[in-house]
């Protein structure tokens, strides 16, 4: 790849394996910071399909979408064009413009979605938002869950928030607590 750059780093199995768990940038203007086992870009074949993908360091990262960044962390993935990862584990941005901000096993794969942290939360449509907490579901366009424990936001701009709340209708808006939860009764409901 052309004007790409590997500033540090190293294998991430150096005594076993030192080939092929070397840092890697396979797309023009592709960027390694350093760590082990990192890839910047998205090993096509065409060294131009996934340019200026970036890898800040850590350990088996991977920005394979092009303008796409990695901060660090380990296992984490972006794969679409603007997609971002900052850190954490286990973490997947794959569309246009996804974000998760770190935690563990999060994934953005709703088009411009965002799940700031946690764990084991999902933000899969256009636009959707889930902040944090584990086992979250922002799954409508443009739904948000604000945090909590097994929450689903499923309609169209929801918002659910607390424990085991399912706000399943557009513009719903429910919250859920002492474990017991609760649903929607209707649109543009509270």
């Amino acid at each position: 790849a052309q004007y790409s750059t590997i500033s540090g780093g190293g294998p991430s199995d150096p005594s076993v394996n030192p080939t092929t768990t070397n840092n890697f940038v396979t797309d023009d203007y592709g960027t390694i910071g350093g760590g082990g086992g990192n890839q910047a870009g998205n090993d096509g074949g065409a060294v131009d399909d996934a340019p200026y993908a970036t890898v800040g360091g850590g350990l088996g990262n991977e920005a394979s979408g092009g303008v796409s960044t990695v901060g660090g962390g380990e296992s984490n993935t972006a794969s679409e064009y603007y997609a971002t990862v900052g850190g954490g584990y286990s973490n997947t941005a794959s569309n246009y413009y996804a974000t998760v901000g770190g935690g563990y096993n999060n994934t953005a794969d709703g088009d411009s979605a965002t799940v700031g942290g946690g764990f084991d939360n999902e933000a899969s449509s256009i636009s959707a938002t889930v902040a944090g907490g584990s086992g979250n579901t922002a799954s409508g366009n443009r739904s948000t869950v604000g945090g909590g424990y097994n929450n689903t936001a499923s309609g169209y701009a929801s918002f659910a928030a607390g424990s085991q709340a399912n706000a399943s209708h557009d513009y719903s808006f429910v919250w859920g607590g002492d474990w017991v939860g609760g649903g929607s009764a209707a649109a543009r409901a509270f």
